[in-house]
């Protein structure tokens, strides 16, 4: 054989050996690839699941609830409360009936109504008017004490008027003093006789007896009850 046909047949193994190489490496990376997209998909299919999951609360098959789910099925279930009946009711130990008569309470209970109707009625024109018109209702030096207040009106505040009165024992009374609460709705009106304002008072009024009848001894203005 001669050296030219010598050359001729390892020239064509050497180009058919780098065909294959070339075809080798071509194949390989077209499978890299499909393999790349493939996983590309798998993730894109879940973070869109989960996505889904947090938009949406619905989560993807066979996954456990979240425990946000749980405490919101648990608040919709049914909550069965029961109610006493009004005559069941358990009333606070202590009332004005277990110290007193029943002629000192309507007493006493009176007098505080009287003296917190003329009390507020503020008159600016006459501005102790009021206090007088409630001396038969207070002990002396409680109102010794009040006529040296000296109210005097102002341009929104020149008198007042009562709309309603309501009077309430208190809840835990006790046997040392007769206490009423008492809260009055009033109008309060300017020198025109324009209503400048509604306003609601709460008296707490320590009761006296004197000489057979009852007198605010003493009282605060919108304590709690």
């Amino acid at each position: 054989m001669s050296d030219r046909t010598k050359n001729i047949i390892v020239y064509s193994v050497m180009a058919v050996a780098i065909a294959l190489f070339i075809y080798a490496v071509f194949v390989g990376n077209q499978q890299k690839q499909l393999e790349e997209e493939s996983n590309h998909s798998s993730r894109k299919e879940q973070s869109e699941e989960v996505r889904s999951y947090d938009s949406l609360g619905d989560s993807a098959p066979n996954s456990q609830p979240k425990k946000s789910d749980l405490i919101t099925e648990e608040h919709h279930e049914e909550v069965q409360i029961d109610i006493p009946e009004m005559d069941t009711l358990i009333p606070p130990e202590g009332q004005y009936a277990d110290y007193f008569s029943k002629e000192a309470i309507e007493a006493s209970r009176q007098a505080a109504r009287n003296f917190v109707e003329k009390y507020y009625s503020f008159q600016g024109e006459e501005p102790l008017e009021h206090i007088e018109n409630a001396k038969p209702y207070m002990t002396d030096d409680m109102y010794e004490e009040l006529k040296n207040e000296n109210p005097r009106p102002t341009a929104a505040v020149s008198y007042k008027e009562v709309e309603t009165i309501d009077v309430y024992e208190p809840y835990e009374p006790t046997e040392e003093h007769l206490i009423w609460k008492v809260r009055v709705q009033g109008n309060v009106f300017d020198s025109g006789g324009n209503k400048t304002a509604e306003e609601s008072m709460d008296y707490t009024l320590q009761m006296e007896e004197e000489e057979g009848s009852f007198k605010v001894q003493n009282y605060m203005l919108n304590v709690p009850y």
